[in-house]
């Protein structure tokens, strides 16, 4: 499902990030991609995630970027995956205190 001109996104989802009100982030992001050119895949992180298992998923469908929806914990999971690798790191913010995120953007200045 890679359409011309496109990139194809992984979507490694956390649903267990971000305390009591849970965001569906990946019915958000497939409407948000609906009329997009770009194809998007998703592997929802299990209660007990296999970093193994993650990194077979990545290493088989070889996307262009891996966009880690969760936690500081989501974001250094995928990043360890995707160490040594060519591939992009996107990071859409989903835990509860989301850390590493704050600290990005008070770095922008």
């Amino acid at each position: 499902m890679h359409n011309n001109g496109g990139l194809k996104l992984l979507f490694v989802i956390n649903p267990v990030s971000g305390g009591k009100e849970k965001n569906d982030w990946e019915a958000t992001i497939r409407k948000s991609f609906s009329d997009s050119i770009h194809s998007i895949e998703f592997y929802i992180i299990q209660k007990n995630h296999d970093k193994t298992s993650i990194q077979h998923y990545v290493e088989t469908l070889k996307p262009d970027r891996v966009i880690a929806v969760g936690g500081d914990g989501t974001v250094k999971l995928v990043a360890e995956i995707l160490q040594g690798t060519q591939t992009i790191l996107g990071i859409l913010p989903a835990g509860s205190a989301n850390g590493m995120a704050k600290e990005l953007d008070s770095r922008r200045n």
